[in-house]
């Protein structure tokens, strides 16, 4: 009988319409903080990036910056390698200070260094 009664079925309708409706309001809501959490994550992510991006910037001038100086020490050490001309010891200083080194080890000296006049 109630079934059949149009003001009951006008009721439950404006009820599951009245539900319908607050349902889809919360889920609006819902929707709309998660994607103010999801657009604020991305917006801190990006900021991120800018300052990291800033930052490998930099550490690569330092680096490029680093790689010259060692590259300009390379190239003054092979220059004065070059340019300078030591004196090299003739062969009769030679063998006396190796025969020397071979005395002291023959002794079991354990003195460091061996003095050798030039």
């Amino acid at each position: 009988q109630q079934a059949t009664d149009p003001h009951y079925v006008q009721t439950v309708r404006q009820t599951v319409e009245q539900l319908l409706d607050n349902f889809l309001q919360v889920f609006s809501v819902l929707q709309q903080k998660l994607a103010d959490t999801i657009h604020k994550s991305i917006r801190a992510c990006h900021a991120s990036l800018e300052e990291n991006s800033a930052l490998l910037k930099t550490n690569m001038n330092l680096l490029k910056e680093l790689l010259n100086k060692v590259h300009g020490i390379k190239t003054i050490s092979r220059e004065l390698a070059v340019n300078l001309k030591a004196p090299t010891p003739t062969n009769k200083k030679r063998k006396s200070r190796s025969y020397r080194v071979k005395l002291d080890q023959s002794k079991g000296n354990t003195q460091s260094k061996v003095s050798v006049k030039y």
